[in-house]
C-alpha cells in the first residue's frame, strides 16, 4: 500500500499488507531504480522522473507489484528586472513564480558567457543586446525556464561647444572654450582637438588655447565613455590679428 504518484526528491512510504504477512518470511522490495530494501515498511526517494515498478517478494515466494510515476514538482518562473540598462552600471534581476523553493537551484545565463546562480543576481554589460535566461534545476534537470532580452547602451549624452557654430577670436591671445549639454558629467573624458597645426589635444569641460596665427580652425569636442565617443560637437573658429 502506498502512493502511485510521487514527486522527485521527496520521500514516500509503502507498506506490505495482507493476511498473515508475518508468515511470509523476509520481504524484499525492489524499487525499480536499482534500490532494494527489506521489511514490511519502506520509504524511498526517487531522484529522477519516470515510471518505476516496485516489486515485492517474500521469502516463501509470494510476490506483488505496484507501478509508481515520479514527476518533478510543478514549477514556473519569470524574470523580473530592467530590459534597458546603461553600459557599465550594475543591475539586478530576480525570479518570481510558483513553487520556486522546490528547485535545487536557479541557474542564469547572462548572454555574454557569464553564468550565475541564485534567485537574485546582479550584472553589468558592455554595449549591445543580450538574452538573459534563468532555469529552475532539480537533480541536474531543467524543469522550468524564462528568458528576456536586455539592451545595454551608453548614457544619453549630448555635448555642445558654448558660443555657437562659429566664433571669432583674436590670435596670440588665450581663448577659453567650454562644453555644455545633457549629462556631460557622465562622460569619463571630454577631449578637445583645437584644429591647429600644433595638433593640440586638451581634456576637460573647460579648456584654454592660443592660436598663434590668424586663420580658420575647426575645433572638435568629444564626450567619451570607456574609450567610446558618445557625442561630438564642432565649432569653426576664426582667429584674426587685431590691428591697433
Amino acid at each position: 500500500v502506498g502512493n502511485t504518484d510521487v514527486t522527485v526528491d521527496d520521500q514516500f512510504a509503502w507498506r506490505a499488507t495482507g493476511t498473515q504477512v508475518s508468515d511470509l518470511g523476509e520481504l524484499t522490495w525492489n524499487m525499480g531504480d536499482g534500490t532494494s530494501y527489506t521489511g514490511q515498511n519502506v520509504s524511498h526517494t526517487y531522484s529522477s522522473s519516470g515510471t518505476f515498478t516496485i516489486n515485492l517478494t517474500s521469502e516463501v515466494g509470494e510476490s506483488a507489484s505496484l507501478e509508481v510515476t515520479s514527476e518533478f514538482p510543478d514549477i514556473s518562473i519569470s524574470i523580473n528586472g530592467n530590459t534597458d540598462v546603461i553600459v557599465g552600471e550594475s543591475n539586478q534581476w530576480a525570479v518570481s513564480g510558483s513553487n520556486i523553493s522546490a528547485a535545487d537551484e536557479i541557474q542564469w545565463s547572462m548572454g555574454d558567457a557569464t553564468r550565475k546562480t541564485g534567485t537574485e543576481i546582479s550584472h553589468s554589460y558592455n554595449e549591445g543586446e543580450y538574452e538573459i535566461r534563468a532555469a529552475a534545476i532539480i537533480s541536474d534537470t531543467e524543469v522550468a525556464s524564462d528568458t528576456i532580452t536586455v539592451n545595454s547602451s551608453f548614457t544619453d549624452i549630448s555635448i555642445d561647444i558654448s558660443g555657437g557654430d562659429n566664433r571669432e577670436v583674436q590670435s596670440n591671445q588665450q581663448v577659453t572654450f567650454a562644453a555644455t549639454g545633457n549629462n556631460v558629467d557622465d562622460a569619463t573624458k571630454i577631449e578637445w582637438d583645437m584644429g591647429d597645426a600644433s595638433g593640440t589635444i586638451l581634456e576637460g569641460t573647460e579648456v584654454t588655447h592660443t592660436y598663434d596665427t590668424s586663420g580658420e580652425y575647426q575645433v572638435e569636442v568629444d564626450a567619451i565613455i570607456d574609450g567610446n565617443v558618445i557625442s561630438t560637437d564642432t565649432q569653426t573658429v576664426t582667429a584674426v590679428l587685431m590691428n591697433f
